[in-house]
C-alpha cells in the first residue's frame, strides 16, 4: 500500500530530476508526448527542422486540418470553414 501523505514528497523529486536531465536534453521524442504544449513539440526538433516542417504544413494544410497529436502550426493559419 501506499501512503498518500508522501505524494508531495515523490512529486517533488521527479519533477526536480526531471529539470536535471532536461539541462541534458537535446530534444524530445515525440511519439511519447501527452498534452505537453507548443513549446515542448518545438523543443523536440532543431530550429532548421521545425522550420522545414511548418514550410511544409504552410504548403500542403494552411488551414491545419491536420492539427491533432504533436501539432505544427502553419506560419500563417488560414481560416476554412470546417
Amino acid at each position: 500500500m501506499t501512503d498518500s501523505r508522501e505524494n508531495q514528497k515523490h512529486i517533488d523529486w521527479t519533477g526536480n530530476s526531471f529539470a536535471a536531465m532536461g539541462k541534458l536534453s537535446t530534444g524530445a521524442y515525440v511519439n511519447f508526448m501527452g498534452e505537453e504544449g507548443e513549446n515542448r513539440v518545438r523543443a523536440a526538433y532543431w530550429t532548421e527542422k521545425f522550420s522545414s516542417l511548418m514550410a511544409v504544413k504552410d504548403k500542403c494544410d494552411p488551414s491545419n486540418l491536420f492539427r491533432f497529436n504533436q501539432n505544427i502550426k502553419p506560419s500563417l493559419e488560414v481560416s476554412v470553414a470546417r
